[in-house]
Order: C-alpha cells, then structure tokens, then sequence
C-alpha cells in the first residue's frame, strides 16, 4: 500500500540488478520479478480501511508473502486534524486490528513505515554545556506504537548506501 505513490518498479529493477547481478540482467527474470508485486495507491485512512476486507482474497489469489505499508503517519496526519486525536487512533486500532489478524492468519509478515519525531529527552542533557541532545519517537501517539510487535529504526548517516 502506498500512501506517497513513491514506489518506483525502476528503482527495484536497480536494486535487483545491483544485488544480484547473475540472475537479474535477463528480462525474463526482472518481468517474472516485478509480476510478484502488487502496489495499491491509498489516500487515506479510510481508504486503507476499506481495502483491507479484500485483503485476505488478494493474498490467496496471488500467494502474497509480504504485506507493506508506505506511510502509515501520512495517511493519519492528512485525514485528520491535530484536535481528532481520538477518532484518528480509533481508526489506527481498527487497521492495527485487522492487519495482525491477517499476517497470524496467514503467516506473513507486516511491515508499516511510520516516521519519528525529534523529542528533547530529559535523559539525555549534557548538564555542564545545558545543551539538549534530540531523542526519537515514533509518530502517531502511545495507542499506535503499542501495536508494534517489533520496531527497526533506520537513520541515513550520509554518504552512498550509509545507513
């Protein structure tokens, strides 16, 4: 599910070619390749939401191993406003809901991009120069993020392919 409509097939046909070299310069392969991927573009929470009941039938018909979602914070930060904080998590919980239902249901993993704000940690002062260090949290409140069953952060230092 793409919240941004950034997934570009070009860009995998790079990564594939790049990684695996032997095996993906043949068309036949790279074609083969991108036919195992399904994108659907979302525009909402609600949108996700009503695409899920569909979900399971998708990932039947078409032996879907892996489920990802790019970006769920866009998706709630554009349908609703700071002062729906409530309602924007009751929809969160339902999608959380739904999607563990799905990926213990069929064995497969679930992956939801979010992104992270910067937060002053009192933790982390450096008391001599009163200097606050940033920490990271994760967007979309507490009730988002006790869904989570694991948690990767990605931080890009710089530099090509540096992560």
């Amino acid at each position: 599910f793409d919240a941004e409509n950034h997934f570009r097939a070009e860009r995998l046909v790079q990564m594939a070619q790049n990684r695996f070299p032997e095996r993906y310069l043949a068309k036949p392969l790279l074609d083969k390749l991108l036919a195992h991927i399904l994108v659907a573009s979302v525009s909402s929470l609600s949108h996700l939401e009503s695409m899920l009941p569909n979900l399971e039938r998708t990932i039947l018909e078409h032996a879907v191993r892996l489920v990802v979602i790019d970006n769920i914070a866009v998706l709630g930060r554009t349908e609703y406003s700071p002062a729906e904080t409530v309602a924007r998590q009751q929809a969160l919980g339902k999608i959380a809901s739904s999607l563990k239902k799905v990926a213990c249901a069929y064995r497969i993993p679930v992956v939801i991009a979010n992104q992270v704000m910067s937060t002053v940690d009192d933790l982390n002062k450096d008391i001599g120069a009163m200097k606050l260090l940033p920490s990271m949290q994760a967007a979309l409140g507490a009730k988002w993020a006790h869904y989570v069953n694991t948690r990767a952060f990605l931080l890009h230092t710089g530099g090509r392919g540096a992560l």
